[in-house]
């Protein structure tokens, strides 16, 4: 070989052949097929999780603003918190997705009431659920539905009068409240989008 030149191999050919690319492509779009959905539904859950946790402050940060200025009494109701409760509007004709253990749904209305909250979620504050008693086992309900009315199921929120909130999984062993009597834990009734860690 001459010095200066160098020696081409023309005999192998460079780059990926068409097949091999589109093999390629087949094998990404079949992992895409079974990631891409898994990804979207666990940041849909993180998002409902955050929404249900704010509101949840929310709701337990109103009770203690209510229980400074009134008296905590047998009548108190979820719909007693409203002046006390940060949302963007009252509504009075959607209908929310509620809880697993419940199913079906709920409708707003002048009675009860539903609060549209900042995070896109409804919060369904019902008037007709009370204490019925100021023991340390009764307690008053809110459903909240994270994406407003869809498909997602809603959590239902327990206060008692000492200030504790819980959800159905977690409310303390023979609570009661007027409309419901006995309510007692029901590990099935979060949904699975859900928990406090």
């Amino acid at each position: 070989m001459k010095k200066g030149f160098s020696h081409i191999n023309n005999s192998k050919p460079y780059g990926f052949t068409l097949a091999e690319l589109l093999i390629a492509l087949l094998i990404l779009g079949v992992i895409a097929t079974f990631t891409i959905p898994k990804v979207l539904q666990s940041q849909q859950n993180s998002q409902y999780k955050s929404a249900a946790k704010e509101v949840a402050g929310l709701y337990a940060e109103a009770f203690q603003q209510y229980k400074q200025q009134n008296a905590i009494t047998a009548s108190f109701s979820s719909a007693d918190l409203i002046p006390f409760l940060n949302y963007v509007a009252l509504d009075t004709s959607s209908t929310i997705s509620i809880n697993t253990c419940g199913g079906g749904s709920l409708s707003c209305g002048a009675f009860p009431q539903c609060l549209k909250m900042h995070s896109g979620g409804t919060l369904h504050v019902n008037s007709g659920t009370q204490f019925g008693s100021t023991n340390a086992t009764n307690t008053v309900s809110a459903n909240f539905d994270p994406d407003g009315s869809g498909p997602a199921d809603g959590i239902q929120f327990y206060i008692y009068p000492n200030g504790r909130l819980r959800t159905r999984n977690t409310v303390e062993p023979n609570s009661a409240n007027s409309a419901f009597g006995d309510i007692d834990p029901i590990t099935s009734c979060d949904p699975s989008w859900f928990s406090w860690n």
